[in-house]
């Protein structure tokens, strides 16, 4: 049975009043706050949770269902790679956006990074505000 245009109409709507839910996964609670702000400064965007290491990242990505996952390299107990290897292996469906200190253009962490299927990087600004 054919979609009504009326209907059509309708969920291109609501897909785009859906809000791009957002995972920050940062060890450090100062970063992960800084992130938030930033982020939830667009209406567009909700940031759905935040997690401080690899491990927790992975459990809050199959609780929250992110569709974008804001991820630090250097983290304790897992770090950025390997949440990034576990993901594929997982099967989830998510997009990672590295922010790290560590994430510097040709550095081969950023390129390891990229080839694990981050989509991009973006370099922390922790030297900008002072707080390493």
């Amino acid at each position: 049975m054919p979609v009504s245009s009326r209907a059509l109409q309708k969920q291109e709507e609501e897909n785009w009043l859906k809000k791009i839910k957002v995972l920050i996964c940062d060890d450090s609670r100062i970063m992960r706050k800084l992130i938030s702000n930033v982020v939830e400064a667009d209406e567009r965007i909700e940031v759905v949770g935040q997690a401080e290491n690899g491990v927790d990242c992975l459990e809050k990505i199959v609780q929250f269902q992110p569709d974008v996952v804001t991820l630090d390299l250097n983290m304790p107990v897992m770090d950025g790679l390997t949440v990034l290897r576990e993901s594929k292996v997982r099967g989830l469906n998510t997009t990672f956006l590295v922010v790290s200190s560590l994430a510097k253009k040709d550095a081969q962490i950023t390129i390891d990074a990229l080839t694990e299927g981050a989509i991009d990087f973006i370099l922390k600004p922790s030297q900008a505000f002072n707080i390493a």
